[in-house]
């Protein structure tokens, strides 16, 4: 096979510029066409933005409503939360609280432990 040189060898690229193409040359642009909207769909935005500035202040209002002791106790006692879920979150300083708290003597609590039945005890 032969060997081919390019810096020997031009090739023409195809293309060919007709002359004085880049004088006569003139950019159009088109013109743009604006969309209109209609006057009412501005007031519908403005509405829109009001309704939702006027809402706020009642939503945070919602929000910051107290949650009663006796409403937390029945949620607690209706959920599926169990004794072993809440000791888990306990650390020690929670349960120092609620040994002062509730001041069980020992002798309360072993009483509280031989009436229960022993099958509770074990499952």
């Amino acid at each position: 096979m032969k060997n081919f040189r390019l810096d020997e060898n031009k090739i023409s690229d195809g293309f060919a510029v007709p002359e004085s193409y880049f004088e006569d040359f003139i950019v159009r642009i088109p013109e743009s066409q604006a969309i209109r909207l209609n006057p009412w769909r501005h007031w519908a935005a403005v509405a829109a933005v009001l309704a939702l500035a006027l809402s706020i202040p009642a939503l945070n209002q919602i929000a910051k409503q107290d949650v009663s002791p006796d409403a937390l106790e029945q949620y607690l006692v209706m959920s599926q939360v169990h004794e072993e879920d809440l000791l888990n979150h306990l650390d020690q300083s929670d349960l120092n609280a609620l040994s002062r708290a509730y001041r069980l003597e020992s002798a309360v609590t072993e009483q509280a432990i031989l009436n229960e039945d022993v099958e509770n005890l074990i499952y």
